[in-house]
């Protein structure tokens, strides 16, 4: 989990700037939306915020914690599409997010580096074969 000020950070600004697909982020949502849920959307983005590590980067400013801290991690965006699809649609929605975080500094996070992997069968289907999954790994750090 990363600290509350990145996450909140990221959050509020991809629900504000990002609307050409639903986001849905980590727990607030207890299945995958279904038909019905997205209406005449069919491709959708499950969004998790992580914080890899809190390391001292500075010294002789006294005590540690006077120091300057970075907080690194990652936001991965796991685009999802329908099986049986393509992946066009949803690699056009991965770009376009990409795109939205590219070199910004987003409420003190700094967006470093961005990596797509290819796609497979989403995890978080319980293996019901529903969704087309296409990660995108966004690296940031934030210093404290």
């Amino acid at each position: 989990m990363s600290s509350f000020d990145a996450d909140k950070a990221l959050t509020e600004y991809l629900s504000a700037n990002f609307t050409a697909a639903p986001l849905y982020f980590e727990n607030e949502e207890a299945d995958p939306p279904s038909s019905s849920d997205l209406g005449a959307a069919t491709r959708w983005i499950y969004i998790e915020i992580e914080s890899a590590e809190d390391e001292q980067q500075s010294i002789g400013a006294g005590e540690p914690l006077e120091n300057l801290w970075r907080e690194e991690g990652t936001l991965t965006a796991t685009v999802l599409v329908p099986v049986g699809e393509g992946v066009a649609e949803g690699k056009k929605l991965r770009d376009l997010l990409a795109d939205k975080l590219r070199g910004h500094t987003i409420g003190g996070v700094v967006v470093r580096g961005i990596n797509r992997s290819p796609g497979g069968p989403w995890e978080g289907d319980d293996g019901r074969g529903r969704w087309w999954a296409l990660p995108l790994t966004v690296y940031w750090h934030m210093d404290h």
